[in-house]
């Protein structure tokens, strides 16, 4: 499963030298980086301030398209300060279509970063100029990538605590299903075995069929504490099903949302 990892910081705080150390194997990665295509194409930044950017804008929304349908990982040089809610805009579009994200935050002192920038004269465009055109470029990546996906989203459920995505995604042994709340921001599903696992890590149990998953879903969170936001038609029978096997487990005197009576009914 592919994935999209952000590689975040002020000017100055080495991104790109790490992108290039890090995430140099095209065979398994696709660098998304406005300057570095300019450099590409024109052999210098000067497309990125005149209508040559057009063509930019046009090579990494293919590349970047078909690197994710190659099930390659897209790496994004963004650049942040703080809180950024259109990066997090992004990776929520992204998680609501399934896909895995990380996000590497890099930082050095002050000196240091205006040190770099001062040294690097005319081999530097600042990333802080490319933030919006970058978001807008991934954006319009994504919702293609929409298009061409094996994810299905079969519900969405509420709670107190934000909402809930259960999906369906298909590999070479067959359909999977797995669900993550709104609270999870960066997460990856989990590996075979235990020693895989890595700190700090949010992972995400898949199951092999529907009735499993779902029955892991209403045990993690209680099925009086939950309430259907949307349904996939396709899946509305097997939900009702396996919704209806949970209600008559529970012995809970509870009382359902009155918003399940559009999907039971």
């Amino acid at each position: 499963m592919n994935k999209i990892i952000f590689v975040t910081g002020a000017p100055g705080t080495g991104k790109s030298t790490y992108i290039k150390k890090r995430f140099s194997d095209a065979e398994n990665f696709y660098v998304f980086d406005m300057a570095m295509e300019s450099q590409k194409i024109f052999g210098n930044y000067d497309a990125l301030e005149n209508e040559d950017i057009v063509e930019i804008y046009n090579n990494l929304s293919e590349n970047g398209l078909l690197a994710l349908l190659d099930g390659k990982d897209l790496i994004v040089e963004y650049c942040a300060i703080g809180f950024d809610e259109d990066l997090f805009g992004i990776i929520s579009l992204a998680h609501n279509m399934g896909i895995q994200t990380e996000l590497i935050f890099l930082d050095v002192d002050a000196e240091v970063a205006w040190k770099r920038i001062l040294d690097s004269e005319k081999d530097y465009f600042p990333s802080l100029e490319l933030k919006e055109p970058t978001i807008e470029i991934l954006q319009s990546i994504l919702e293609d990538f929409e298009f061409n996906q094996d994810i299905e989203q079969i519900c969405e459920l509420g709670s107190d605590n934000g909402n809930i995505q259960f999906f369906k995604r298909k590999n070479e042994d067959g359909d999977l299903y797995f669900y993550h709340t709104s609270q999870t921001d960066f997460f990856d599903f989990e590996p075979e075995f235990e020693f895989e696992k890595k700190d700090g890590v949010n992972y995400l149990k898949q199951f092999m069929n529907f009735e499993d998953a779902f029955n892991h879903l209403m045990e993690s969170f209680g099925i009086f504490r939950l309430y259907p936001v949307q349904v996939n038609e396709k899946y509305k029978r097997d939900f009702q099903t396996a919704y209806q096997k949970q209600l008559s487990l529970s012995k809970s005197m509870e009382v359902l949302n009155v918003s399940w009576g559009n999907y039971l009914n």
